[in-house]
C-alpha cells in the first residue's frame, strides 16, 4: 500500500507542476493581451492624427505598430496552443490519479474480504472445537 501512495505523491507533485505552468502561460497571455489592447490605442490615436495631418513618418510609425501588433497576436495564438497542450496534460494526471485511487480501494477492499474471510475461517474453526 505504501507504494501507492508514494504514486500519489509523485502524481500531485506533477498535477501542481502542471498547474503553475498552466498560471505562468496565463500571466504571460495576460501581459500580452494588455500590450496589444495598449498598441491598439496608440494606433487609434495615430490614425486620427494621419487624418488630421498626413506625414511619411506617421504611416511608417503607423505600420511598424502593425507588424508589432501582428507579431504579438502571433505569439498570443502560439500561448494559447501551449495552455491548451498543459490543460491536457493536466486532465490526464487527474485521470491517472482517479485510477490509482481506484485501484487503491479495490486493495483495501480486497484486503478487507479476505480478513474478514480468514476471521470467519477461525471463528468456525474454533466452533467446530468447542462443540468436539
Amino acid at each position: 500500500m505504501r507504494w501507492i501512495k508514494g504514486i500519489l505523491k509523485v502524481e500531485d507533485w506533477e498535477k501542481k507542476r502542471k498547474a503553475k505552468e498552466i498560471e505562468e502561460i496565463d500571466r504571460q497571455i495576460s501581459a500580452l493581451e494588455a500590450e496589444i489592447k495598449a498598441i491598439e490605442i496608440k494606433m487609434d490615436e495615430l490614425n486620427q492624427s494621419i487624418k488630421a495631418d498626413f506625414s511619411f513618418e506617421r504611416l511608417v510609425e503607423f505600420r511598424s505598430l502593425l507588424e508589432r501588433r501582428k507579431n504579438l497576436e502571433k505569439d498570443l495564438t502560439i500561448l494559447n496552443q501551449q495552455k491548451a497542450r498543459k490543460q491536457e496534460e493536466l486532465k490526464s494526471i487527474y485521470r491517472e490519479i482517479k485510477g490509482v485511487e481506484v485501484v487503491k480501494h479495490r486493495l483495501k477492499y480486497e484486503l478487507r474480504r479476505k480478513e474478514s474471510s480468514v476471521e470467519m475461517l477461525r471463528s468456525k474453526f474454533f466452533h467446530l472445537i468447542k462443540n468436539s
